[in-house]
């Protein structure tokens, strides 16, 4: 006996230490010495299925489970194995059978409203209310799954009042920020709307976010302070309130409305001037600012007036008021950085230090070969996209246990090592590498683009959200061989689709993929953009500079009725930058695809679909509502015709996830 328990220890001490190929067989002869010896069969079973030992983990595990008296963590650990594979119905089940003998369980409490939470939340929510009950730290699920059930106000109200407990928690600004998409800031009462203003100063709540939420507010607010120009000969702006200069200063233009809310006051500051009374001097420059700032966020993209150019061309006197007006305009010099410094208005003066900064990076450069990649690294010479400024940061955790959170098809996850090596291919300005890098724990990453300047920009963020082990290179991915290295997961999203011939880029990235290694991959739908490419038939042989891109954002803005088909163009957030719009309608080389052509794609790359990747689970919800026989939304043939019964549902792209079958 004396021997059999000393065998089991040191089996358990190997496996705490992830040692994992040592622990086996000492867990294996203590069963052949006792067949029933019940922690070993429970320690085994859970070693198998780390191993990828599934079948046999789950035997071992139901073996323990007929031998123990103490069923609860067996019972849990076997939910658990069932919820990975993906076997929902047995998951269920044990999970229950833990609730029956401790309804007070709280992991098993989560996991359900975990399983519930795509196809019934309204049974997620009673659950996760029970956890929440019993440990208010659960409040995040609750919230997300009262989101699901229109319940977005009361999911509000409960993170603002428990704010205090989660304020310094990554995790709990992410809630807020997917709580508060949808909400409407003119509907929320004073206690919330100081709570808006007060995240911007957080800066861990999404911008994008609090820009949806202030919309309409800022638009009424702009009508009022342009009705105030117009009529009031004081030309009054004391009015104007703190949040709505935030607005201007953190977040980004992406309507109609807020764009001719920005032309207007700049047009009727501009051309009113003289006007205004001393007494508004330190709120007008301020209120400058904070329009230059907009301004060079998206490159200088709104229409100025004829009247507008002749009064700019009169501007000689070099003040500070006068440097202002004209950085609402286009970009300064140095000499008029220096009188913004000078009089104290840092905010826009670091906008063009760091510019600066970018230009002095240097990057590892291969040569190109292919002639579109040569096009296409010449446009993001031109204009590196996305110039992004924020991204929501998250708690670092296992690949393993991200991909859980997100696919349907969860085969093979728990095969993947633990130190992994990533792969951005087509990393731009590194939006999507930084977003990937601060979620999960990896050994080393590279990033790989055709652009310098994009390339510069991504190494700026590295060093701003301090990642570590992180490598560029100017590389088109058609040479991804030329790395010389295999990667366990490769995010390629809204690149291949910029290639001569997409399937050999795919064909590339697949080749330095680990067997069993996962991707992240994103195409444009050609149901989707079918507006996009009306517009585009009417552009062939425009050039693709600055004026005739603001030129025509100016046409699709006041010249389609809202009702036309082109003018849909126009809910795109990227419409409403430079760099953003010339990649949306003026782009050297675009192929688009349906779900069928990418399930056969994938089929001939031996890439198995694992699920669609979505901001927003309703939409899952939507699709399992028309077609409840695919309960896993894994069925592309499926998704297929629903696409063709939503024809806009894709307009951000396909985004899914794929693994490399062995």
């Amino acid at each position: 006996m004396n021997n059999l328990q000393s065998l089991l220890e040191k089996a358990l001490n190997y496996h705490q230490n992830n040692q994992l190929m040592s622990a086996k067989p000492l867990y294996d002869k203590v069963l052949q010495i006792n067949p029933y010896q019940t922690d070993a069969l429970y320690l085994s079973g859970i070693l198998l299925h780390q191993l990828g030992q599934s079948d046999q983990a789950i035997l071992n595990l139901q073996k323990a489970l007929h031998c123990s008296t103490d069923k609860i963590n067996i019972l849990y650990n076997l939910a658990n194995i069932y919820f990975e594979l993906n076997l929902i119905d047995q998951a269920i089940s044990n999970y229950q059978e833990v609730l029956k003998l401790d309804p007070n369980h709280i992991s098993s409490l989560k996991n359900l409203g975990s399983i519930y939470f795509s196809n019934n939340p309204q049974k997620s929510v009673e659950y996760f209310q029970k956890a929440f009950n019993l440990e208010p730290n659960n409040i995040q699920n609750l919230c997300l799954a009262l989101n699901l059930i229109d319940q977005k106000k009361h999911a509000f109200e409960l993170l603002r009042l428990n704010y205090n407990s989660f304020k310094n928690d990554i995790s709990y600004h992410n809630t807020i920020t997917t709580i508060i998409r949808g909400l409407n800031y003119l509907h929320l009462n004073q206690n919330q709307q100081k709570f808006i203003e007060n995240l911007y100063e957080t800066n861990l709540v999404c911008h994008d976010a609090l820009n949806s939420l202030l919309s309409e507010y800022f638009f009424k607010s702009s009508k009022l302070i342009v009705a105030n120009i117009h009529y009031d000969s004081n030309f009054d702006l004391s009015h104007i309130s703190s949040i709505f200069l935030k607005f201007l200063r953190f977040s980004c233009v992406s309507s109609k409305n807020e764009e001719w809310a920005l032309s207007s006051i700049r047009s009727f500051i501009l051309l009113n001037i003289r006007n205004f009374k001393k007494a508004n001097s330190q709120i007008l420059n301020d209120l400058l600012e904070a329009i230059a700032i907009q301004e060079f966020k998206l490159e200088y993209s709104t229409f100025i007036s004829n009247n507008e150019k002749e009064k700019l061309n009169k501007i000689k006197v070099k003040n500070c008021i006068n440097t202002l007006l004209k950085a609402c305009y286009h970009q300064i010099n140095n000499d008029d950085v220096k009188i913004l410094n000078e009089n104290n208005y840092y905010l826009l003066s670091e906008v063009y230090s760091i510019e600066n900064t970018i230009a002095q990076i240097q990057i590892k450069s291969n040569t190109l070969n292919n002639k579109v990649s040569i096009q296409v690294a010449s446009q993001y010479e031109e204009n590196p996209y996305p110039k992004w400024a924020f991204v929501q940061r998250f708690q670092p955790k296992p690949l393993k246990q991200f991909l859980i959170e997100r696919l349907s098809n969860k085969e093979g996850i728990s095969q993947l090592p633990n130190e992994i090596s990533v792969l951005i291919a087509g990393c731009g300005t590194g939006k999507v590498l930084t977003e990937l890098l601060t979620q999960i724990h990896y050994k080393n990453a590279i990033g790989i683009d055709l652009s310098i300047k994009s390339l510069q920009y991504t190494q700026h963020k590295i060093n701003h959200y301090q990642l570590h082990d992180v490598s560029l290179k100017k590389l088109d991915l058609l040479d991804s061989q030329k790395l010389n290295e295999k990667f366990d997961f490769i995010d390629c999203c809204g690149v291949l689709h910029h290639l001569e011939k997409p399937q050999l880029g795919l064909k590339s990235i697949t080749n330095i993929l680990n067997n069993g290694g996962f991707m992240s991959l994103a195409f444009y739908s050609k149901i989707a953009r079918r507006n996009i490419n009306l517009m585009r038939e009417r552009l062939k042989g425009i050039e693709a500079n600055y004026e005739n891109i603001v030129e025509c954002r100016h046409q699709i803005l006041n010249y389609f009725s809202e009702s036309d088909p082109v003018f849909q163009i126009s809910l795109s957030t990227d419409f409403y930058s430079i760099s953003g719009c010339r990649d949306l309608l003026f782009h050297v080389c675009e192929h688009q695809y349906n779900l069928l052509e990418l399930h056969t794609m994938l089929q001939n790359n031996n890439l198995d679909f694992c699920g669609f990747q979505f901001s927003d689970n309703q939409k899952i919800l939507q699709y399992i509502k028309r077609f409840p026989q695919d309960k896993n939304a894994l069925d592309l043939k499926l998704w297929h015709q629903f696409e063709q019964e939503n024809p806009d549902f894709f307009l951000a792209m396909y985004q899914f996830y794929v693994r490399k079958i062995k």
